[in-house]
């Protein structure tokens, strides 16, 4: 039972915070994957391969979306609100983020939120709100082990533990509360841009 819990919150980690440390992930599967992908026959044709692809681009509705008019204002933590920069420029939602921008989704674990942030510098910020099935420790523990030799730090960001990913690739800041694991993580912003956005969540 022990054995299923850990195994279901690190499920959880890996999806709420997925945005956050895919690209430094470093586990056996991905380094399968990556061997498969290197391996692949050079003989079959490059038509082949945008065939087998595009479906995953496209994709089909996903079956466990939920409409974020059904999920209940009290569970929803996503910043309304993003100040960027020194400034003091305030975003409103309405011009750069409407409901229907939020995804939803249902899982066993709970209720999953994305949305994403641009700036008028076309900085774009990927926000996640998941539950938090772990513990403070555990799940400290859990973000840190998933970052492979980048700039890491521990903070305290209103008055909860957060992880600070200062990346060569991409930069993050999870913030974890009692109840959810928040993620913010962007391509081509700054960790002070991440930070904007993570100050403001309220739960």
């Amino acid at each position: 039972m022990v054995k299923k819990k850990i195994s279901i919150g690190l499920f959880a980690l890996a999806l709420v915070g997925g945005y956050g440390y895919h690209t430094y992930a470093a586990t056996n599967e991905n380094d399968q994957q990556q061997t498969q992908v290197t391996n692949i026959d050079s003989s079959i044709p490059v038509a082949n391969q945008t065939t087998v692809e595009t479906p995953l681009l496209q994709g089909t509705p996903d079956p466990d979306a939920v409409n974020i008019s059904e999920v209940p204002e009290n569970q929803i933590f996503v910043p309304q609100s993003v100040t960027i920069g020194n400034a003091g420029r305030s975003i409103n939602s309405t011009s750069i983020m409407t409901e229907s921008e939020i995804y939803a989704r249902e899982t066993d674990i709970g209720l999953l939120l994305r949305t994403t942030y641009t700036t008028p510098e076309n900085v774009e910020i990927t926000f996640t709100q998941g539950p938090a099935l772990l513990d403070e420790e555990g799940t400290i523990e859990n973000l840190i082990s998933r970052y492979n030799g980048e700039n890491i730090k521990q903070t305290q960001i209103n008055g909860h533990s957060a992880i600070v990913v200062d990346g060569t690739v991409r930069k993050v800041v999870h913030l974890i509360t009692k109840d959810h694991l928040f993620s913010a993580s962007s391509l081509n912003g700054t960790v002070d841009d991440l930070m904007n956005v993570i100050n403001q969540v309220q739960e």
